[in-house]
């Protein structure tokens, strides 16, 4: 099968480290091309320099024959499209406006007015439909989850018609019900003659039925495999240099009660109550809209405002409340140094005498970047510079110099290779054994499955049930989440 878009011999670096040397690829039409390496292995770059939305360094791209030269607008009006990993919304527009935004020649032609409303809207809720959100396409984007956001974006994208599309980790903030449901939407591309390329750090998110894989391994090596050749390779292996175990599941017992929540009416959320006990490790589970990330942000709020929130051990805990938050980047300062990042949650630690100790501050931020293995380990560098699986390691090295005691975790591994997860949950468990109580919220339920004792499952803003995770399945825990057939999100997302 001939190939619709070739790179060859692509060389790139950033602030003097080499990303990818006289890399070679190339996809077909009516192919599902998936990419795979560990973080910070250049995979995203690679998805940037062949959607060309990057020029390299050295080499070329070449589409249909075409030249590509590193300009996105030119590379989308040939139909090739790429997702990042960080998507985002306008939050002050409509969701049918964010859908039409800078795509409005490609959607509607050439036409001298913008469409009416009314045709704007329909579109939307088509496009909406096809990714399975069932939204309100006049809700403003500041009223949308993460997830939400995700799955509108890949909507905007699809609505385009790509003959190339290039997904990178789009499937972080969703669980396996909505990405089953994209991958059913990429099949029918495929079958349509779309070329999808896939990027991912996740083994287990490789579709059965790719046509092809290629593998960044731990050598900074890439090489290309049949689907066939990929099933007899030790891929883990290869990526990590490791093989990689299963999640570090730590049975604590419950101690004392850290946190009690009590009827909590805030936003989606109604009457949600709970206890965190030291030692534990809570999860959340739920759709995307379930009420998950609100569930944090209202917690916080709370403890500081007071209400139906209370650290119970007010001796032991106060002042010790650590979080990670599912967007690490507004949790970042971008041109401060990893290291000056890190220190910030608890500074008295890298003082001598009245002055913060810079020697201090290198050896304990080297010491916690090391562990979690953050590329690149230079603790001078900008944050701005790091990957996306890199820069979310770097707030959860915050979150460990903090000696938190109660820990908020929302999507904490989101983006992070499957051996920077086991390194995390190990220095998770480390903390727990020392009386850390932990509150996960998660979309992969293979991890909370994994890492949890117990499961809280909330839907539409309700809490449901509560589950043990041993003797609890992976499908069983996907049915108590999911919706009913034929209901709607809730009444103020519905059409």
């Amino acid at each position: 099968m001939d190939a619709i878009i070739r790179a060859e011999n692509i060389t790139m670096d950033y602030a003097g480290v080499t990303v990818l040397q006289n890399v070679n690829f190339q996809a077909s039409a009516g192919e599902l091309h998936a990419i795979i390496g560990r973080n910070a292995s250049g995979k995203t770059t690679l998805g940037l320099i062949i959607s060309g939305a990057l020029p390299p360094a050295c080499g070329r791209v070449f589409f249909d024959g075409i030249t590509l030269n590193g300009n996105r607008n030119r590379a989308e009006a040939l139909g090739i499209f790429m997702l990042g990993q960080t998507p985002a919304v306008f939050p002050d527009l409509k969701i049918y406006e964010n859908l039409v935004y800078g795509r409005e020649k490609t959607l509607f032609g050439k036409a001298v007015f913008m469409p009416g409303r009314t045709k704007m809207i329909d579109l939307a809720k088509n496009s909406l439909r096809e990714v399975g959100l069932n939204l309100d396409p006049r809700l403003t984007g500041a009223r949308l989850s993460e997830g939400e956001i995700q799955l509108i974006n890949i909507a905007k994208v699809l609505a385009c018609r790509p003959r190339v599309l290039v997904l990178d980790e789009f499937s972080a903030s969703l669980t396996f019900y909505e990405t089953r449901k994209i991958f059913s939407v990429l099949r029918r591309m495929r079958e349509a003659g779309a070329c999808v390329i896939l990027i991912s750090h996740n083994l287990s998110e490789i579709p059965p039925d790719c046509d092809r894989v290629s593998v960044f391994d731990q050598e900074g090596g890439f090489a290309v495999h049949s689907m066939t050749e990929a099933r007899s390779l030790p891929l883990a292996k290869l990526m990590f240099g490791r093989t990689v175990s299963k999640y570090p599941y730590l049975p604590v017992p419950d101690g004392k009660i850290a946190l009690s929540v009590k009827n909590i009416n805030a936003g989606i959320l109604r009457n949600v109550s709970f206890n965190l006990y030291r030692g534990e490790l809570l999860g959340v589970a739920g759709l995307v809209g379930s009420g998950r990330t609100t569930l944090v942000g209202t917690i916080l709020k709370l403890l500081k405002t007071g209400g139906s929130v209370e650290i119970q051990d007010a001796g032991l805990y106060r002042g010790r409340l650590g979080i990670i938050q599912e967007n690490s980047d507004e949790a970042m300062f971008q041109y401060s140094s990893i290291g000056e990042n890190v220190i910030i949650s608890n500074l008295k630690k890298a003082v001598k005498g009245l002055f913060l100790s810079e020697a201090l501050e290198k050896i304990y931020t080297r010491d916690v970047i090391d562990r979690l293995g953050v590329v690149p380990g230079d603790i001078s560098a900008f944050p701005y510079m790091l990957s996306g699986g890199n820069k979310q390691k770097v707030a959860i090295a915050r979150l460990l110099w903090s000696n938190s005691n109660i820990i908020l975790l929302d999507e904490p591994t989101k983006n992070i290779d499957a051996a920077g997860k086991v390194d995390f949950y190990n220095i998770i468990n480390q903390m727990r054994n020392n009386g850390a109580a932990v509150l996960l919220i998660s979309s992969d339920f293979t991890e909370l499955l994994g890492v949890c004792s117990r499961i809280l499952i909330l839907r539409k803003g309700r809490q449901i049930t509560e589950t043990a995770s041993c003797g609890t399945s992976l499908e069983e825990l996907y049915a108590l989440t999911s919706e009913d057939e034929g209901e709607c999100n809730d009444q103020h997302h519905s059409l």
